[in-house]
């Protein structure tokens, strides 16, 4: 039993480790729009504050907001055992053994059908290579992120901050023309 229960631990990882993988691609690329126009809004407003802080601490927030995030759906999203149990005995073939012989009560494993299903169970999870049919392979959604980082770099390199001497010469300039 130990065994099986091992696969299925590992199928569960690493359905879970895909599900985080997708969300941060999607959470980062918005954590990063809203970190650009956030690092955008001194250059429109007069705002009194440090701006390389300002910068670095919206830029960090939002990388640390994106990896909670994600991390918080994937672990609440997470599949059952025996969900993954089910998912595993069909990507392999199975015929719901693994499942089967998981949800097997403790009066049933020890009956003769239960002691049979369980050491089936166990002989073909020792077989299996979860990592083939559960691969972590990344998908074009882990591009999202960086497609953004570019309008970032610009707004870097153009944006300086309103100062208040600039935002009065500029309203005396216009009511001079």
């Amino acid at each position: 039993m130990n065994q099986v229960e091992s696969k299925v631990r590992s199928a569960r990882r690493r359905i879970v480790l895909a599900k985080f993988g997708r969300a941060l691609s999607v959470t980062l690329f918005g954590a990063l729009i809203v970190a650009t126009v956030a690092i955008a809004l001194p250059a429109l407003r007069v705002m009194s504050i440090d701006f390389d802080a300002w910068v670095y601490s919206w830029i960090g927030g939002a990388v640390a907001a994106a990896v909670v995030g994600s991390a918080l759906y994937a672990w609440m999203t997470a599949p059952s055992v025996e969900s993954v149990a089910a998912e595993v005995d069909k990507r392999f073939g199975l015929r719901e053994r693994l499942s089967s012989s998981l949800s097997l009560d403790d009066d049933d494993r020890d009956s003769d059908f239960g002691v049979a299903l369980v050491a089936d169970a166990s002989k073909r999870a020792d077989q299996l290579d979860v990592a083939d049919r559960f691969s972590l392979k990344p998908s074009r959604l882990g591009w999202l992120p960086l497609a953004i980082v570019p309008v970032l770099a610009i707004v870097l390199l153009l944006v300086e901050p309103m100062s208040e001497t600039n935002a009065s010469s500029a309203g005396k300039t216009d009511a001079v023309e």
